[in-house]
């Protein structure tokens, strides 16, 4: 995860190794994907795929791929946590 110069907004997202199911979670990979959160701040919430808005809180799902969703909805916003406590840290 990297964020913009000001720590609060995603400007990348890669997926170096993962181990879901071809066609349902390893969907994560796809552009699409990664893509929709360049510009977003967390928390960040997940809605059905194909239904967020571009300049919202908001993400798309894979649909069938429920749990490696919510999983990556968590680390999403845990990162952006992570990123205000390092910037208080002055890291």
């Amino acid at each position: 995860t990297a964020f913009d110069a000001d720590f609060k907004s995603f400007a990348g997202i890669e997926f170096i190794k993962q181990n879901e199911t071809p066609g349902l979670g390893a969907r994560i990979t796809e552009s699409w994907f990664k893509e929709q959160l360049r510009g977003k701040v967390p928390p960040l919430s997940m809605v059905p795929e194909g239904s967020a808005g571009s300049s919202s809180d908001e993400i798309d799902s894979i649909t069938g791929a429920t749990r490696t969703s919510d999983y990556v909805l968590k680390l999403f916003n845990n990162a952006g946590d992570r990123a205000a406590e390092l910037r208080k840290e002055g890291i």
